[in-house]
């Protein structure tokens, strides 16, 4: 994770500004890498593999992270920030509490933790949908929120 995190922010700040809707790109990238690796790790049948999956599965999801969380501030003029990080917070607290409950809870009833870890993969790959998606809006987005915030200091 924290390798993912590393290379994730610094591609996302060395490409920034220079390509389209990049932090989006590639974050929504991490996305589709981390949920493809999980989807790996449920479908091998041994050890090793599975490990190898699921630690590609957490580079990918860093990678989404830092340029997700960078996006943010982004796209939310500067006298909002905080709350939108504050949003942020909330949803991804609750986002990532709701996964582990939904494993254990599908684990329980079905006796199978690869089952169970196949359940997670539908919302993951709506959510890499909506993120890729997000890329046509982002550099608007970000031009609007900078606007305001330079509005609001004048």
């Amino acid at each position: 994770m924290v390798a993912g995190i590393i290379l994730g922010s610094r591609l996302g700040d060395r490409h920034h500004g220079v390509r389209p809707g990049w932090r989006i790109t590639l974050g929504g990238a991490g996305l589709v890498l981390g949920t493809c690796a999980l989807a790996g790790a449920v479908a091998s049948p041994s050890l090793a593999p599975q490990i190898a999956c699921f630690a590609l599965a957490n580079f990918g999801f860093a990678v989404a992270l830092a340029n997700l969380t960078a996006a943010n501030a982004d796209v939310v003029a500067a006298q909002r920030r905080g709350l939108g990080f504050a949003v942020l917070q909330m949803v991804m607290s609750l986002a990532g509490s709701l996964g582990p409950w939904l494993i254990g809870v599908v684990s329980d009833a079905t006796g199978s933790l690869g089952t169970a870890f196949a359940v997670v993969l539908a919302p993951l790959a709506v959510g890499c949908v909506v993120v890729l998606r997000a890329r046509s809006t982002y550099d608007a987005d970000a031009s609007r929120a900078l606007a305001r915030s330079v509005a609001s200091d004048r």
